[in-house]
């Protein structure tokens, strides 16, 4: 009797032999050889989840260059057009109303952030909050953008959303807002939403970039944080994601937003929108409580959100812009976020080198494609 040994398979047949009952014999080191590999596999991926977190947040974060606020040439409404009463207006003081931030920063920062300039695509679900926040930390020049008017769907989360303003345009009552808030902010208002005839206007003079549109409005962001890159324009995302909050900085000498995101590698767009969804939140920390997975479908555009995540959001953005526009502290980003989760009371530091292209990502989206996203 002799062997003949496959290394392709890891078998060992036995040719024909005198004992006959030795001739129907195979012996197959498959399951075997197969099972020592997974072995190994599963012992480096352990050695690497031990190892490489650590490393990776010793590694000096991108630290973001402070410049002096950009001029800006779109037209500017003047706010006391938008003051509640001129009685109030001849009262404020700068200075006065937002000492309280002292300490926290100094009064040449203070300074730099009354004449920044945010632009804001969205004033509806997260994007009144996040410029009421920066209006309150003392940011005084606005680019805002909104086409909308306020709904009664949208009471349970959205900053403006009150039954007084119900039917009224989202731009021009958080304009209004605003104007309570500081007399003396200067807006740029775009009541037809940013579109690539606007875009430009829409990113005038501006020092950074909040990312605020609708879920379901893709394309404009997608141009939006690409314009950004070409002008040099800092970009955040903070996505609010049940009783919690992901946050994303994509900085123009950094990895791009397209890069991260790898939209092209799907077309339908409620795959393009769960990409976007497992990209700014690869976590997933808020999965673990939907308690109605129903009330999720992205084909139709239906999600649910809550005023906890609104408003964490609007911390975490804010907080980043703050360091953004003043150049101080380290500045988690692309690849990198940080997902926080209240009603789990986790913090996530996420990292993922080439974004959605990376094996985890692969593997999570189309677990989620498969077995929790509704296929219409």
């Amino acid at each position: 009797m002799t062997e003949n040994i496959d290394e392709r398979s890891w078998c060992v047949e036995l040719e024909p032999g005198p004992d006959a009952s030795q001739n129907q014999c195979v012996l197959c080191l498959s399951r075997v050889k197969l099972m020592e590999h997974y072995l190994q596999i599963i012992l480096a991926v352990l050695v690497l989840w031990l190892i490489v977190p650590p490393l990776v947040s010793a590694l000096p974060k991108k630290r973001w260059r402070a410049r002096p606020p950009r001029d800006v040439k779109s037209p500017v409404l003047a706010l006391n057009q938008l003051a509640q009463s001129s009685e109030s207006v001849n009262a404020f003081n700068y200075e006065e109303a937002f000492s309280r931030t002292l300490g926290w920063i100094t009064d040449a920062e203070l300074q730099v952030l009354k004449r920044s300039r945010v632009a804001i695509g969205g004033l509806g679900g997260v994007g009144g909050s996040h410029a009421l926040t920066l209006a309150r930390l003392g940011v005084g020049r606005f680019t805002l953008a909104d086409m909308d008017t306020f709904d009664w769907p949208n009471m349970n989360r959205q900053a403006g959303c009150f039954g007084s303003t119900i039917g009224k345009p989202k731009c021009e009552t958080l304009a209004r807002m605003l104007a309570d808030i500081n007399p003396e902010i200067q807006f740029t208002l775009m009541p037809n939403g940013v579109d690539e005839s606007n875009i430009e206007q829409f990113l005038d003079g501006v020092d950074l970039y909040v990312d605020s549109y609708d879920l379901f409005a893709l394309s404009i962001r997608r141009r939006t944080f690409q314009r950004c890159r070409e002008l040099g324009i800092p970009a955040i995302t903070a996505a609010p994601v049940g009783f919690g909050t992901a946050f994303m900085c994509f900085l123009p000498d950094g990895m791009s937003f397209e890069e991260y995101f790898d939209f092209a590698s799907v077309s339908a767009p409620h795959e393009q929108i769960l990409k976007f969804l497992l990209g700014v939140s690869p976590s997933m920390l808020q999965f673990s409580y939907l308690a109605d997975p129903s009330r999720v479908n992205l084909p139709k555009e239906k999600v649910c959100s809550t005023s906890v995540g609104i408003e964490m959001s609007a911390g975490v953005a804010a907080a980043n812009a703050l360091k953004i526009l003043l150049g101080r502290g380290d500045v988690i980003s692309a690849p990198s976020g940080v997902h926080f989760d209240a009603y789990r009371n986790k913090l996530a530091i996420t990292w993922r080198p080439w974004g959605n292209k990376n094996p985890i990502q692969k593997i999570l989206f189309w677990v989620v494609k498969t077995f929790r996203a509704p296929k219409d």
